[in-house]
């Protein structure tokens, strides 16, 4: 297993997700699976750094309507167009 892949498996995990979620994303979206490996790896850092390592904060916001992303995190987070959001936006915050 190659680095990329171990870490955007640990950046679903922190976020809630499991691989065959991460899996779904890229079947669903036919997105290239390294493209959402790299999101996912994106949006954990950014989160991990915002809530200080705190994964029972994440938790809540991930399953939280987000007015400014205009939906619910996690069910963003499984459209690739939206994940690419989701790791923009908290990209803002770090």
């Amino acid at each position: 297993m190659d680095i990329l892949t171990e870490a955007s498996i640990k950046a679903a995990h922190f976020l809630g997700l499991n691989r065959a979620q991460i899996t779904q994303i890229s079947t669903e979206t036919q997105t290239d699976p390294e493209q959402v490996a790299t999101l996912l790896v994106r949006a954990h850092q950014s989160l991990y750094s915002i809530m200080d390592g705190h994964e029972a904060e994440v938790r809540p916001w991930t399953a939280s309507e987000n007015s400014l992303l205009k939906g619910i995190p996690r069910e963003l987070i499984m459209s690739a167009g939206a994940l690419h959001e989701v790791a923009s936006y908290l990209e803002q915050f770090q």
